[in-house]
């Protein structure tokens, strides 16, 4: 994924900051609703700017946890996450170490179950489910 936005500071320009991100959510046999949950995101700063920092490694999460499905639509995670961070220059470098727990909410396709409607016969495009991210995260003082 690229994100893109604007910083304060920088005028016009957008940071460009490309992220890739490698998950494993792995069912137990004994109870599948309940999973272990690995996975590293890394960020990288495509390009330099005043306000941005200069391009190069920006930051990279590690997390390792237990997710608990409900049903299609709602899963919650809970774990620990190490969130290591470059500064602006690259030259000063911060670890945090983090409690995160989410809830994942899968909205169904809509479209689908209603393709008998002439208004969604009309519509191009579909609505697919979308994950929102809800996200607690607490410091631990290290």
């Amino acid at each position: 994924m690229v994100e893109n936005n604007f910083l304060p500071g920088n005028g016009n320009d957008v940071r460009v900051r490309p992220r890739q991100m490698i998950r494993l959510l792995h069912p137990l046999e004994f109870e599948p609703r309940l999973s272990l949950i690995a996975w590293d995101e890394f960020f990288i700063r495509a390009n330099s700017m005043r306000a941005g920092g200069q391009s190069g490694f920006d930051q990279n999460r590690a997390f390792a946890g237990i997710g608990w499905t409900f049903n299609k639509n709602f899963r919650t995670e809970a774990g620990y996450l190490n969130q290591y961070l470059d500064d602006a220059t690259h030259t000063n470098n911060t670890m945090h170490h983090l409690i995160m727990s989410s809830l994942f909410i899968n909205f169904p396709d809509y479209a689908q179950a209603s393709a008998n409607l002439e208004v969604i016969r009309s519509i191009k495009s579909r609505v697919y489910g979308v994950s929102f991210f809800f996200g607690l995260v607490n410091y631990i003082k290290k």
